[in-house]
């Protein structure tokens, strides 16, 4: 009987313990994640540089754009939950808040819709690029952009609000701000078509999950993500072409900038259809042109050099531009040179400081009649 005992203590101290090791491997990125992200929330190198030195709020505001989530939405991938800060403010539908003048002198309403530089990463939501003009022009302005968006999913976006009962239809301005996403995201090595961001990730989850796989992903993902940042550069390795091969694969590149001039052809009939008028903006990117950014020199900016990230901006801007001429039958305006001269305004290499959405104004009010301001 002793014996019998002593085997089920055995056997069962050898199962606690591997209990004990599975519960470590699921939980224990997991934890090691979180720990890092609380550390990352205050030590992001962007709320030190030099541009922020006049606002209090830096710090604040990547702290609470660190804690943001996303979750699935059908049609559109994914959109940012609901958030209350000091700096950020999202609602139910994960449309960022936009400050508005208590009078506004334009029954209009103005839709814009891009990326993370539309929904306003570095800035407060006073400071977005709608805030900015509301309050410049007196108009209402809503903030459709959302991080990581190419011009797809805000045309996707765009059908939702036309098919929403509840959204004016008819007499307003509808703004794409594109181009960095577009290039960013498609000129990617292993995109050969049009994809978002996550569509790789996603179905990497859908196809481990409910397998062995599945229970042991964070500990997959961790690994893979120490071993990048034991490269010193977020990557295994640094030769370009690596990780984006527009820049030497010319029907790749006529291809993503073709596709990105007909998505805004569709919004801009779309726009029409539903009597709206359509304005399509190429943005401003740090690589294009000569804006000032020795502030970044010294920072994880300089890792997308060794990317090659640079050469696909450089390839692809100027099809975008040959094509929107060729092809486009929508209202088009070049803004890449909008941040060109002294003034320091970006944090990276595509997003900036409030100094750059008041140097934007420049451009917006040499075309005030084309948007209807």
């Amino acid at each position: 009987m002793k014996k019998i005992k002593s085997f089920v203590l055995i056997i069962s101290i050898n199962l606690l313990l591997i209990l004990s090791i599975l519960g470590l491997i699921v939980t224990g990125p997991i934890l090691v994640k979180s720990l890092h992200t609380s550390t990352k929330k205050i030590t992001n190198y962007r709320a030190s540089l030099s541009n922020y030195k006049e606002f209090r709020w830096a710090e604040q505001h990547f702290r609470e754009f660190a804690s943001l989530k996303t979750e699935y939405r059908d049609f559109i991938a994914w959109r940012r939950l609901s958030f209350q800060g000091e700096t950020i403010n999202i609602d139910a539908d994960g449309i960022r808040k936009t400050f508005r003048t208590v009078a506004t002198s334009n029954d209009k309403e103005f839709h814009f819709f891009g990326g993370s530089t539309m929904w306003g990463t570095g800035v407060p939501d006073e400071y977005t690029i709608p805030s900015v003009l509301s309050k410049e022009y007196g108009i209402k302005a809503t903030n459709y952009g959302e991080s990581g968006y190419i011009a797809r999913q805000s045309l996707d976006m765009l059908i939702n609000i036309y098919t929403d009962d509840n959204v004016s239809k008819s007499g307003n301005t509808i703004v794409f701000f594109d181009g960095v996403n577009d290039v960013a995201t498609l000129c990617r090595y292993e995109i050969n078509k049009l994809s978002t961001s996550q569509e790789t990730r996603l179905n990497a989850i859908q196809d481990s999950y409910l397998s062995w796989s599945y229970i042991v992903l964070p500990a997959i993902e961790l690994t893979k993500k120490l071993k990048e940042k034991m490269s010193g550069l977020g990557i295994t390795k640094v030769d370009k072409g690596e990780y984006y091969n527009c820049d030497s694969n010319r029907k790749k590149a006529e291809t993503v900038a073709k596709n990105l001039v007909r998505t805004w052809n569709m919004a801009s009939i779309l726009a029409q259809e539903n009597g709206d008028n359509f304005v399509a903006i190429l943005q401003p990117v740090s690589f294009i042109g000569s804006p000032n950014i020795e502030n970044l020199y010294d920072t994880e900016f300089m890792q997308n050099y060794k990317l090659g990230l640079d050469s696909q901006f450089e390839a692809l801007y100027p099809l975008i531009k040959k094509y929107s001429k060729e092809l486009g039958t929508f209202n088009f305006l070049d803004f890449s040179d909008a941040y060109d001269g002294e003034k320091i305004v970006y944090i990276d290499y595509a997003h900036v400081s409030p100094q750059g959405h008041f140097l934007l104004l420049n451009k917006f009010d040499k075309h005030k009649k084309l948007f209807g301001f």
